[in-house]
């Protein structure tokens, strides 16, 4: 699984998921015993694969409803644009 950050990325500047150019590398990590940076990143390893199990589902219900809404024109206001934008910048998407 290849996870790229996107934080402070304009939407320009996104990487197209659907078009890598590059396969996912393995990332190979020796650690000698007692390297303490080595249990570290062992540490920080399990953090984050514990965070993306927790991961929630797709909602599909809400994708549905949203598609329907993008449909309608609703979401076509000033209001909503602006909404759309800050969560986007909030939650760094």
């Amino acid at each position: 699984m290849r996870i790229d950050k996107t934080q402070n990325l304009g939407p320009q500047e996104l990487p197209d998921p659907t078009r890598s150019t590059q396969a996912a590398k393995p990332v190979q990590v020796a650690a000698a015993a007692g390297d303490v940076d080595g249990a570290n990143l062992d540490l920080q390893m399990a953090a984050l694969q514990r965070q993306a199990a927790q991961t929630p589902d797709i909602d599909t219900d809400a994708v549905e409803q949203a598609r329907q809404l993008l449909k309608s024109g609703q979401l076509d206001t000033p209001d909503a644009i602006l909404r759309a934008a800050r969560n986007m910048l909030n939650r760094g998407i």
